[in-house]
């Protein structure tokens, strides 16, 4: 495989007019940022709201977008050279855990073989998420009906960027959580959705979910289970539809996140445009 060239995102950002107000709490009367839709960390300036965000929903949207970035995304924005705010604070070593599993039987556990530092140049490049199925909503189920997820995860790797060094056959590379991986994809679905249809527009069905009032994520966030082949033309894909389920119509975000990595398709239902 041809060496991997780093990330450079330098395009024009597309601004949106401006809200006045912070999308998540209606705040108007404090200081309001720019909301970047799409995370600077993964995406640069590429989709910008201004005056849509007020300090206190920016902290707390940090909580879960900064362990996403770090950790789940940590090794493959270092390894590509995504944008940051700390540049003096990039690593150039990225820490890999090793092991060995004997039969790889279900149940198994590895043992640990140690830890080494891997210069970014031979890191090999990970995309870590979830795969879910539709959003609970969309099938008419209740609130709290169990529905399952599972971790993906597309490893590019050659002879230059193997994690399987010093005999592992296993190596640990980063970390998913799914409910911070839902609020994530959420909030960027959330914003998109304002930045097209305008606030108010629609009754929001996802800011429980950011604020982490309660803990079922399955009902509004989901995809599809079939993964299609990477679109190497297009980083992040996203667009917003109106589905008719039953008497109600929702507005549903469907987005597609390192899109030239071969990544799964997500789904949002972001708001209700009924009742």
């Amino acid at each position: 495989m041809a060496k991997q060239s780093r990330l450079n995102i330098t395009s024009a950002s597309r601004r949106y007019p401006p809200v006045g107000r912070c999308i998540y709490c209606g705040e108007q009367n404090k200081v309001l940022g720019d909301e970047h839709i799409l995370p600077y960390a993964i995406a640069g300036n590429s989709l910008v709201l201004p005056k849509a965000g007020c300090r206190n929903c920016e902290k707390a949207n940090s909580a879960f977008e900064l362990p996403i970035h770090r950790k789940q995304l940590g090794p493959l924005r270092t390894v590509l050279g995504f944008p940051t705010r700390n540049r003096r604070n990039r690593p150039t070593n990225i820490n890999l855990g090793l092991g060995n599993f004997s039969k790889f039987e279900v149940g198994e556990t590895a043992v640990h073989v140690g830890e080494i530092d891997v210069p970014i140049e031979k890191f090999p490049i990970t995309f870590a998420t979830i795969r879910l199925g539709p959003p609970g909503i969309l099938l008419g189920l209740p609130l709290e009906c169990p529905l399952p997820w599972s971790a993906f995860v597309r490893l590019v790797a050659d002879e230059h960027r193997s994690p399987f060094q010093y005999g592992a056959n296993v190596a640990r590379i980063c970390a998913v959580n799914p409910f911070l991986t839902a609020q994530y994809l959420a909030r960027i679905a959330y914003s998109y959705a304002v930045s097209e249809l305008g606030y108010g527009t629609f009754q929001p069905l996802v800011l429980d979910l950011l604020k982490r009032k309660g803990g079922f994520f399955r009902h509004w966030v989901g995809g599809q289970l079939s993964v299609p082949p990477a679109n190497k033309l297009s980083l992040h894909t996203l667009e917003q539809e109106t589905v008719l389920v039953g008497p109600h119509k929702y507005v549903v975000v469907t987005l597609r996140l390192f899109a030239n990595l071969g990544s799964p398709i997500h789904q949002v239902v972001v708001g209700q445009l009924d009742g």
